[in-house]
């Protein structure tokens, strides 16, 4: 909900989420459920002069418990419990009527929580352990931006991303008592933004250098794999994104991203092999996007129709930190209509992945074979 007295806008959200999950591996069960409660209000600030300001607090909840049932005399039981608050606020000052100044920041405490009973996957032998971690953080941003021109704005960015740390969810041996650190990331930009022909035509570019610390990862062989901090990460590119209206009914909107992510700091914790120069695993160097919709000319309804069309194109991925396994380039194609009563719903016909490409979206070696997961068809 929104309230809004004189200049300032009070928010609220929130929302509850609670999935049972019923997994089939290799024959074996492993059943889990997640509950989770996200809470946040906000107060925003605009008198239509050169502040605009925005601050709020959040907290959210989670319940985990994952069991093991497998045709071994044993059954594994693991709850892991994760809380989150955090502080945050930002300010957006107009220096001048074409320069201005963005400021922000968000602080936040992570509490998580693991109670383990089951058995030692690499021993085979009984494993009981409870454990506590607590994180606290603070991950700036600040931006400055300026108006060129009527139709061209420029920006330099410097902000931080952060990913909580904890206890993995799936248990396999002793080690996973200890959490893993929380995952941070300095991010650099400069980009532009160029509007033309009328708003007919929008143009924007940013070039970015993110440097990842304490990277979390998957590592250790499969059926053991466990999330450990892979150390130091470098990814930088390019990002372009172009919306043409050539005429009133016709969208066309294209977006790439070239790039490259790689390891610049990590030695496997578990089998202390050196990874550096690989490239981060689920990150391609290419991806592209073109999205087209057409609104027909038409009198015989009142419902407004319109046709959709979509191409996605990905360059080659790995799926391990050593990138051995991946997978090749691909590309995808969709097609859609859509139904717009007006003022009223709207219903959407659509196919996805129209030309049945198969690829793979992970893959694993195991007793000699390799086994993937498929894309959907």
């Amino acid at each position: 909900w929104n309230y809004r007295f004189g200049e300032f806008t009070l928010s609220n959200m929130t929302s509850y989420q609670d999935v049972e999950l019923k997994r089939q591996l290799f024959g074996f069960q492993f059943p889990e459920t997640t509950g989770v409660f996200n809470q946040e209000l906000k107060v925003a600030y605009n008198n239509g002069g050169p502040l605009k300001a925005i601050a709020g607090v959040s907290f959210s909840n989670e319940a985990f418990e994952r069991t093991a049932y497998v045709q071994l005399p044993f059954q594994s039981a693991n709850h892991v419990d994760s809380q989150h608050f955090a502080v945050f606020g930002e300010g957006t000052y107009a220096l001048t009527n074409r320069l201005d100044l963005t400021v922000g920041g968000r602080a936040g405490i992570d509490w998580s929580s693991i109670n383990f009973t089951g058995l030692d996957l690499a021993t085979f032998a009984p494993l009981a352990f409870t454990n506590q971690v607590e994180f606290s953080s603070f991950q700036p941003k600040a931006s400055l931006g300026y108006q060129l021109t009527d139709e061209l704005r420029v920006y330099g960015l410097v902000s931080q991303g952060y990913k909580p740390g904890g206890f993995n969810h799936a248990v396999s041996f002793a080690a996973d008592a200890l959490p893993y650190r929380p995952e941070t990331a300095w991010n650099y930009e400069i980009g532009s933004r160029i509007d033309l022909w009328n708003g007919r035509l929008l143009l924007k570019s940013a070039l970015y250098y993110i440097e990842s610390q304490d990277k979390q990862i998957y590592v250790g062989p499969i059926g053991l794999q466990v999330i450990r901090n892979a150390g130091e990460a470098v990814s930088k590119g390019l990002e372009l994104e172009a919306t043409v209206k050539p005429t009133n009914r016709l969208t066309l909107t294209a977006n790439a991203n070239f790039g490259r992510s790689e390891f610049t700091d990590f030695i496997d914790p578990l089998s202390a092999v050196n990874y550096n120069g690989k490239q981060v695993p689920y990150a391609p160097d290419v991806t592209a996007n073109l999205f087209g919709r057409y609104v027909i000319d038409q009198t015989f309804t009142p419902i407004d129709i319109a046709l959709t069309g979509a191409a996605h194109y990905f360059s080659q991925v790995y799926f391990n930190e050593a990138n051995t396994l991946g997978q090749g380039e691909y590309a995808t194609y969709d097609v859609g209509v859509e139904f717009l009563v007006p003022k009223g719903p709207t219903f959407k016909l659509f196919a996805q992945n129209l030309t049945d490409v198969v690829y793979r979206t992970n893959s694993f070696a195991f007793s000699g074979q390799v086994l993937s997961t498929i894309g959907q068809g």
